[in-house]
């Protein structure tokens, strides 16, 4: 199910970015900028939001998750059904679904390598 989900949503990202390949061209800088620094900003306030509310290290890891990924396929969907596919916007939602991927994998691939305390039973 996760090979299949992940494919179909490369799929629905390359459908929306490569009918809109002009404002690709002309906003890529500007969509990657913008993408980068919510994602990281998100996923550093989803964690320290968690740290200071008392959560544990894996309780903190699961709310940055929620707060940074969120769910581009459903953004792509949003846009071409209400927005008439606004070329712009399919870029930022088609973006944010590869960086989302890369993002996320990235994060879980060093805190899978970092050891953490084990919880202490409430």
């Amino acid at each position: 199910m996760k090979n299949g989900s992940l494919v179909a949503l490369l799929i629905f990202i390359v459908a929306g970015v490569s009918g809109n390949a002009s404002y690709f061209v002309d906003y890529i800088g500007v969509v990657l900028l913008a993408v980068f620094l919510h994602d990281t900003v998100a996923l550093a306030l989803g964690y320290f939001c968690g740290a200071v509310t008392g959560l544990n290290e894996y309780s903190r890891r699961a709310v940055s998750f929620e707060v940074g990924i969120r769910n581009a396929g459903l953004g792509l969907g949003l846009v071409f059904t209400f927005f008439d596919g606004l070329g712009g916007m399919a870029i930022v939602a088609g973006w944010w679904g590869i960086w989302d991927i890369v993002a996320g994998l990235a994060l879980a691939t060093v805190w899978s390598k970092r050891r953490t305390r084990k919880a202490v039973p409430a």
